[in-house]
């Protein structure tokens, strides 16, 4: 009786911290499919909502507006502050980017466009490309030229890579890299042979090899 007496005392000693380890465990798992399952698509929802009042403004130009909130909207700013890991907030550090490269606001314009990124390969392009002019416009043309290149090669899209590809190669050749602006046209030969920048570029060819020669 003596042993069984023990079993039991030493199940009850060890049946309470069992229970408080479940306990625990059950409201972790709630908590994140409450956040998960509700908190947030409703942010989701509440962000997407002001980014659309954003999108607005800034389509009409008014980048001002457009960042720090006018009428309903209250900003592509407190959109990336206080809807963090939502998408909405992802895409307004986009447009915020290019928002504050439109004002003149190009170090503002470099912090945002240097922390996005996305998986859709023609707005990474694109972002790419704004970075590459904000540096540009920074005198920063090491960094530019970079992102020129990056942008070009960044999509399949025969008419946005295609024109990226030749904006590249023409910074190129006005940076004195004919080498980079060569390799450029063939990879736009290559890879977009049909467009009409590919064409264009054929143009650009002759320069970049006189240039290569000196």
């Amino acid at each position: 009786m003596n042993n069984i007496e023990q079993i039991f005392n030493n199940i009850k000693k060890n049946q309470k911290p069992f229970l408080i380890g479940f306990g625990v465990v059950f409201s972790i798992i709630a908590i994140v499919a409450y956040l998960f399952m509700y908190y947030m698509p409703e942010r989701e929802n509440e962000a997407q909502g002001q980014l659309a009042l954003s999108q607005f403004l800034f389509e009409k130009g008014d980048y001002n507006a457009a960042l720090k909130g006018g009428g309903q909207s209250k900003g592509l700013e407190y959109i990336k502050d206080n809807y963090s890991f939502t998408k909405a907030s992802k895409l307004a550090t986009y447009y915020a980017g290019v928002s504050y490269l439109q004002l003149g606001q190009y170090d503002k314009s470099i912090e945002n466009l240097k922390g996005y990124s996305t998986d859709l390969k023609e707005l990474q392009a694109l972002a790419y490309f704004n970075l590459a002019n904000a540096y540009s416009e920074s005198k920063k043309m090491d960094e530019a030229l970079s992102n020129y290149e990056k942008a070009a090669k960044e999509t399949m899209n025969p008419v946005l890579g295609a024109k990226l590809a030749f904006i590249a190669v023409k910074a190129h050749l006005a940076d004195k890299k004919p080498e980079k602006a060569l390799e450029l046209i063939e990879y736009m030969e290559t890879t977009f042979p049909n467009s009409q920048e590919a064409q264009l570029a054929q143009v650009f060819k002759a320069s970049a090899d006189a240039q290569s020669a000196k």
